[in-house]
């Protein structure tokens, strides 16, 4: 089983011990993956949320320990995830019955209050009845057959009424895609462990979202002192190649512009940017999904 760790990021002092904390549970043989979100990550419960959507409809988890202040707002957000189920485990008890009953690929556990010594052995019993015996074996024992008919029922009912992962993510906001696409330890391994639709469409908003980096301001910017320069096409005439004597100058619309020291590449590089920059922002536009324009 690979388990996946990452809380929000208003509890990232947790994540050190939700991490070992996992590790010393976790069922042998698993893989236990740290994600953070550690300090100076700033990502909402909400945007944790729809990494481990990502996560798990990548492949590359099996089964996320989560959580936020109240545990119960990443319950919520998680299960709008396409294909994520989630319990709210802020007990031992909670967390041993979500297994065995529920059998879902998630949990969230409540990190803003009572950290005392208290909280931090209450930390530790719920992790360890959430993983003391194999999921998914229904409780009580006498009754295990018809609880496990309802779990199955749950799920198929979840299914048919929710929206697929990939077309959620094409959905979502451009605003939001590239604040998750910043987390590159989650993306990275997604990217690295997943294989499949999901994966597939990551890198392909990765590479689509790469404009990103220049922001739509910046993009405007340039634009605009492309517009301001004197008008194309402009043309290099360079001393020795394009004519025998007298200084290389740029020719354009307007007046001549004369250039000291320049290289003759340097030249056809100035004169040529004033007909490839218009053409490259045009093409950044071309490509650009439609609602990133």
């Amino acid at each position: 089983m690979k388990i996946g760790v990452i809380q929000a990021g208003s509890q990232s002092a947790k994540n050190a011990l939700i991490y070992e904390t996992v590790r010393e549970y976790a069922p042998a043989g698993s893989e236990v993956i740290d994600l953070g979100c550690y300090e100076g990550e700033d990502f909402s419960y909400i945007e944790v949320s729809v990494l481990i959507g990502m996560l798990l409809g990548s492949g590359a988890c099996d089964f996320i320990v989560t959580g936020c202040s109240s545990g119960q707002g990443m319950m919520l957000a998680c299960n709008n995830m396409p294909g994520v189920l989630c319990g709210y485990v802020p007990s031992p008890r909670d967390a041993y019955l979500f297994a065995q009953i529920n059998d879902g690929n998630a949990v969230s556990l409540p990190l803003g209050e009572d950290y005392t010594w208290a909280g931090r052995d209450n930390l530790r019993q719920t992790i360890e009845a959430l993983f003391s015996e194999p999921f998914g074996q229904g409780y009580p024992k006498s009754e295990a057959e018809r609880k496990l008919k309802d779990t199955a029922m749950l799920k198929r009912i979840r299914r048919l009424s929710q929206t697929s992962l990939s077309g959620l993510l094409r959905r979502l906001d451009r605003s939001l895609i590239e604040k998750l696409l910043t987390k590159r330890d989650v993306i990275g391994y997604i990217l690295g462990s997943g294989d499949n639709e999901i994966t597939a469409l990551i890198r392909e908003m990765q590479d689509a979202y790469s404009f990103g980096s220049y922001a739509d301001d910046e993009i405007s910017a340039i634009r605009e002192r492309a517009v301001k320069a004197a008008k194309g096409p402009w043309k290099a005439y360079a001393e020795g190649r394009d004519m025998e004597c007298g200084s290389s100058f740029i020719r354009t619309q307007g007046e001549d512009i004369e250039l000291i020291g320049a290289s003759v590449d340097d030249l056809d590089f100035i004169a040529h940017a004033r007909q490839d920059i218009p053409y490259l922002l045009d093409e950044i536009e071309r490509l650009r999904p439609a609602d990133m324009i």
